[in-house]
């Protein structure tokens, strides 16, 4: 009678694609999700600063000049409109005033924060499962691969990527 073998495997080929799938939507999500971690950078990136519109002179106002005696009181009371007119004018002119100068100094303190901005090299390498059980996958992570490219491209200023592939026996 032939001998049973005792050994115990805890880890079977298909545990193994599930740790490695599991890996790989991990590193996935938090390359995706990087962009929403804390700046830690330092370089300048080109910042666009919003700018506040200058202000403008009110339009010019128009009170008439009395001609004659009997609209005399008519051009007093147009005249008084026209004055209450123009203060309240001066008095946006200076609230716009006011709120360009916060805008501005808001402006400041965003561009020297973004000038701390920095996000060292980085050399990412991605090992994908090709066995027969991802065959359906495999398509979706070829595109996630290429925008997670794109990305790092635009936010990196020296990005490495580099692509690791195992399959099954006969992976050529």
């Amino acid at each position: 009678m032939k001998k049973r073998s005792r050994e115990i495997n805890i880890f079977s080929i298909s545990a193994l694609d599930l740790f490695a799938s599991a890996l790989g939507a991990f590193i996935l999500v938090a390359l995706v999700f990087m962009v929403f971690f804390a700046m830690t950078s330092r370089t300048q990136a080109p910042v666009q600063v919003p700018q506040c519109p200058s202000p403008t002179a009110p339009e010019p106002l128009e009170c008439p000049e009395p001609s004659t005696a009997t609209e005399d009181a008519l051009a007093q009371a147009d005249l008084a409109a026209c004055e209450a007119q123009l203060a309240r004018s001066q008095a946006e002119m200076e609230a716009l005033t006011a709120h360009c100068n916060a805008v501005d100094q808001q402006a400041g303190e965003l561009e020297q924060a973004l000038r701390e901005v920095y996000i060292p090299p980085l050399d990412i390498v991605i090992c994908l499962d090709i066995t027969g059980s991802m065959s359906d996958q495999i398509q979706g992570l070829k595109q996630e691969i290429n925008d997670l490219a794109r990305v790092l491209d635009r936010l990196v200023p020296s990005v490495g990527i580099g692509v690791v592939a195992y399959g099954d026996r006969l992976f050529d």
